[in-house]
């Protein structure tokens, strides 16, 4: 299948993360092959009272007691507890600044489609409406984001039909849906008996009537299975976790999770010494690891297994959970699926902790798993086009989990709209342009970063070189190993690109190819995190794009 020049653009991507594990390009993908992303809607779903993170509660004294051991004004009884806190704090799931970042990570990670955690029969419709408006907004612009679909677990058909009412039936943000065989995908019950009896065993309602599907639903919908980690296994189910290792083949999709609890909850590895697997779990020993939480040792055996069971399709739990209500269970006070760092099962770059470790880490083992790296990735003796994929045109204003915090965001004056490389035999040619007219004060803000050869440990991060502007307006490239200038580059302007020129003995003359990033107004330059939260970043974070040099 001929891919767009933006699809194709992604191929280029390459990233090292603070391990020194990296991937590099793609030349082709394989089609059959699908990742899906567990997604969470309910952070902030109702409001908090406060934002209370059970991370920080316990490295307070006394802070196992305070959280599992009591209830109080710092960790009070029945409200959200974050386990640690996310890059961008702690929000709320309706921020539509925080969606857009999403969308756009998972975009650039090669991630297909989203699930939406369904299973407690709550919706989130004001949550879901936003993130698939949001996949429409990428796809007007010409991308491939990732499509959405729902897990339908308690209650699961009067769930499925709810959603089928509200969203399905009238036609709702149809362009974001998830579908197989051309049918949108939902994972829910179709058998009355199951779903009864989920409810009478686990939620003790014996007076539960499963509502019959009408025929037009029926013939909509791809039905998948859902597959509990407490049920027998079933051939056709669909798994959001296992309780097993190594983790079974469902027919043609597999289950890879960063952490796991089949002695649920997580919190009682903390209280009672029971063995859940965290995510620095080392399976050939059985032993959880807390210097290696970072690294995710427990994640790569996941995928280490995934990798050579090569399934259809592989669904990754999760992106963004974050969550647990504290409540009283078998005599004291737990929190369910997340408690701190090493028991839980983010995604989503944190701020402090593991910071981007994990997403780059999800990226190198998609890129193993779908991609293709048949021969060198080639210049096709053209300029490269490098669009922006950042969102920085738009502000945040938004509640986070509470009421009681809120977060501001000015939307930048002017962002990146792409960059185009060309190469002769002597130079490199970069253009930058932007959305708006280029002022005089913009020229300060604005950055290029440069390694050469293969993604490595660079000087700075993965970074040999940076190009930037002196206060008396001079272009300058330097080299990050002792902020030298190394030389004063050829650089015009016009109203809405900047088009600069770089001998190519300044960098290597030897070098088939190298990687940059471009930024403009990121708030603190020396944090590469901040690349992510601030400014307008192509590509965002820890990321970098490839260009080979044609000539």
């Amino acid at each position: 299948m001929k891919k767009s020049e933006r699809e194709e653009q992604l191929y280029f991507l390459t990233g090292m993360d603070q391990f020194n594990r990296s991937f590099s390009y793609l030349t082709d993908i394989r089609e059959k092959k699908k990742v899906g992303m567990f997604f969470w809607l309910w952070i902030g779903q109702p409001y908090a009272a406060g934002a209370y993170d059970a991370g920080k509660i316990l490295d307070m004294e006394n802070g196992q007691k305070r959280l599992l051991g009591e209830t109080s004004d710092i960790s009070p009884d029945g409200q959200q507890h974050f386990w640690g806190e996310p890059l961008w704090g702690y929000y709320n799931s309706a921020d539509e600044w925080v969606i857009r970042k999403q969308i756009e990570l998972l975009m650039l990670a090669g991630v297909d489609f989203i699930v939406f955690d369904a299973t407690n029969a709550i919706t989130y419709p004001n949550v879901y409406e936003k993130v698939l408006q949001v996949i429409e907004e990428y796809i007007d612009a010409g991308w491939n984001p990732p499509r959405a679909a729902f897990y339908t677990h308690s209650y699961s058909m009067r769930t499925a039909l709810g959603l089928y009412h509200d969203l399905y039936e009238p036609k709702k943000f149809e362009r974001a849906w998830y579908c197989e065989g051309e049918k949108p995908v939902i994972i829910a019950y179709t058998n009355p008996a199951e779903d009864k009896a989920w409810a009478e065993k686990e939620m003790k309602d014996t007076g539960y009537q499963p509502p019959e599907y009408p025929d037009e639903m029926k013939n909509l919908f791809c039905f998948k299975r859902p597959q509990w980690p407490t049920d027998p296994f079933l051939e056709d189910g669909f798994p959001w976790i296992e309780w097993t290792w190594p983790q079974p083949m469902h027919q043609d999709t597999m289950s890879v999770s960063v952490a796991s609890h089949p002695n649920v909850p997580m919190s009682f590895s903390l209280t009672r010494g029971l063995e859940n697997w965290g995510r620095g779990w080392d399976v050939e020993t059985n032993v959880n690891r807390s210097a290696d939480v970072d690294k995710g040792t427990f994640f790569q055996s996941q995928w280490n297994h995934a990798l050579v069971m090569d399934p259809d399709t592989v669904f990754v739990g999760g992106w963004n959970e974050w969550i647990a209500y504290k409540q009283l269970w078998d005599g004291e006070y737990m929190l369910c699926d997340a408690v701190n760092k090493e028991y839980s099962r983010d995604i989503e770059p944190m701020c402090g902790g593991y910071g981007d470790s994990f997403y780059i880490q999800l990226i190198e083992n998609i890129r193993q798993y779908k991609g293709k790296q048949e021969s060198k990735q080639s210049n096709p003796g053209r300029a490269l086009r490098y669009r922006s994929t950042d969102s920085a045109a738009n502000g945040r204003d938004s509640y986070g989990v509470s009421q009681t915090i809120r977060y501001c965001q000015e939307a930048l004056e002017n962002s990146i709209y792409e960059v185009v490389l060309s190469d002769s035999e002597d130079n490199l040619m970069i253009t930058v342009s932007f959305h708006k007219e280029i002022k005089e004060d913009h020229l300060k803000k604005l950055l290029l970063l440069f390694g050469v050869g293969e993604i490595h440990a660079g000087s700075w991060e993965s970074y040999d070189f940076q190009v930037g502007f002196e206060e008396n307006g001079k272009c300058c490239l330097y080299r990050l190993s002792d902020r030298r200038i190394v030389c004063v580059l050829n650089c015009q302007c016009n109203d809405k690109g900047i088009h600069i020129v770089i001998p190519r003995r300044k960098l290597s003359r030897n070098s088939d190819q190298i990687y940059f990033k471009v930024a403009f107004d990121v708030e603190n330059p020396k944090d590469i995190m901040s690349y992510y939260t601030s400014g307008s970043a192509l590509p965002p974070g820890r990321l970098s794009y490839i260009y080979p040099f044609g000539r």
